[in-house]
Order: C-alpha cells, then structure tokens, then sequence
C-alpha cells in the first residue's frame, strides 16, 4: 500500500497542471506543493495563493467565481508553449510572459 504522500506525488507527477478555483483559502498546500513540484497552477486570486503563483510565470489567476475567466484561464494555460516548460525552470521561457495570459 502507498502512501498519501506518493499517491499525490504520483498524481501531480502525471499531471498537466493544478486547477484550483476556491472562493477562500489563505494557504493552500496543494497549490504550494503544485509550484514547488514546477506544475503550472490555474487559480482563483483570493487569500495566500497569489503570494505563490505568478501569473506568467509559474500559472494564472482569476477573479474568485469568475466561470468565464476561469474558463478563459484553463484555454491560454493549455494552448501556451511555455505550459511545457513550466515544470523544467521557475523562469519563463522567451516570450512567456506575454503568451501565458488568459485573454484570448
């Protein structure tokens, strides 16, 4: 049997990138564990989670409740080249900071 720990390791590891829409959370763990694993994290800007995500960088933010944006957010982190090389560097490849953004 495995433990928590390796299950959420193993499932981040396969992951694409972390969805984490939340109306309230001051410090999120599974965001936390997402940014320092390199996995581009896709979350709501409430409480702690923008001290940990940089939109451009290492994921996007978006209004809390927000479907649209979120929805929005979700389409540019998938179509992004830099998505890819999020895992491998915590900074954005060339051209990063403008392609990773959720507008269309």
């Amino acid at each position: 049997m495995t433990s928590p720990n390796a299950e959420v390791a193993e499932e981040m590891a396969q992951a694409t990138m972390l969805l984490f829409p939340t109306r309230v959370d001051n410090s999120p763990n599974a965001v936390k564990e997402a940014v320092v694993r390199g996995l581009p994290v896709v979350a709501s800007a409430v409480g702690g989670i923008p001290d940990y995500v940089s939109p451009g960088q290492n994921g996007l933010l978006f209004p809390a409740g927000n479907l649209g944006e979120f929805t929005q957010s979700i389409r540019a982190a998938r179509r992004t080249r830099c998505l890819a090389g999020a895992r491998s560097s915590p900074k954005p490849a060339n051209g990063c900071e403008t392609t990773f953004h959720p507008k269309p």
